[in-house]
């Protein structure tokens, strides 16, 4: 897998994953995080956390690599996506609230 190199954009950090033409949302995972991997792959043959290439990858988009490539689309792109990222983090903290 090749990645590019983590391209920070507002509070977010994102990476472009080439063979798959994702753009991956990511975070580096603490060490907890990554002691959970190993006991949730131990006891359920899976991970509890996407963790690819030392990086938590928080969620993923397809974009075609000359979006990437060009900063003026990747940088809307990734401005539209953070938006809706803060808009789906603020419904779901409201639904709790009101459900929870």
């Amino acid at each position: 897998m090749k990645y590019s190199k983590p391209y920070k954009r507002g509070k977010r950090t994102f990476r472009y994953r080439y063979d798959t033409h994702m753009v991956q949302c990511i975070d580096k995972p603490d060490t907890e995080m990554i002691a959970d991997n190993v006991e949730w792959r131990q006891k359920y043959g899976r991970d509890l956390w996407e963790i690819e290439s030392g990086y938590l990858v928080i969620d993923a988009a397809g974009l075609m690599l000359q979006n990437w490539k060009n900063k003026e689309s990747r940088d809307e792109y990734l401005d539209i996506w953070s938006y809706e990222l803060d808009e789906e983090s603020a419904y779901l903290v409201r639904q709790y609230i009101m459900y929870g």
